[in-house]
């Protein structure tokens, strides 16, 4: 029976969304996509920094999510489930092109001139990316879910496979990296107004 005139339909729970995919509903799985696609591909993008790339690797998490919802083998909360199977696509991905020794971005750059300060941020956040890039792979995933999807240090370390110290430990260490390379490439690059975002 369809909603009377004017009345709104409840917003589903992401549980309850995944027991609808687990029952075969196709509109219910497009819901929870659509819900979180593009917070996987941010995740993604910002430790490829690719969008290609971040591109492939969302598209892997929702098949991999769909394998799973329908084969039912979720046993924890789905926001921490999707995002440890984005944690594991990363990893595959870095695993991948680690050995493949031409996979290096192939993204056009903007060339277009942009005024002084949009230069410089985007100076800033280029800075960001690549000393991102440089971090060891696990302090990377940790800065990425913490600081780019902004889950809690609990669903963190439930993605990552590890304990919320050794998670609080690895972004410590990520953000005195992070701070000493942004502020040593900003003042090699003459701007003393450098700052870290995280």
């Amino acid at each position: 029976m369809p909603p009377a005139e004017g009345v709104v339909p409840a917003v589903k729970t992401d549980e309850e969304l995944m027991a609808a995919v687990a029952l075969g509903d196709r509109e219910a799985y497009r819901v929870l996509v659509t819900r979180y696609q593009a917070a996987i591909w941010r995740t993604a993008w910002r430790y490829t920094g690719n969008s290609e790339d971040a591109q492939d690797i969302c598209q892997t998490v929702f098949l991999n999510l769909y394998r799973a919802v329908s084969s039912r083998k979720i046993s924890t909360a789905f926001k921490t489930y999707l995002f440890r199977i984005a944690n594991n696509a990363c990893i595959d991905h870095y695993r991948r092109k680690r050995h493949d020794p031409t996979g290096e971005s192939t993204e056009a750059r903007d060339t277009a001139p942009l005024p002084d300060q949009a230069l410089e941020e985007r100076q800033r956040s280029r800075s960001l990316q690549r000393a991102i890039a440089r971090l060891p792979e696990r302090q990377r995933r940790a800065v990425v879910l913490k600081y780019e999807v902004g889950l809690p240090v609990m669903e963190i370390a439930a993605a990552m496979g590890v304990t919320q110290k050794a998670v609080e430990r690895l972004l410590a260490h990520a953000r005195e990296a992070l701070r000493s390379t942004v502020l040593r490439d900003m003042s090699s690059a003459g701007d003393s107004t450098a700052t870290c975002v995280y």
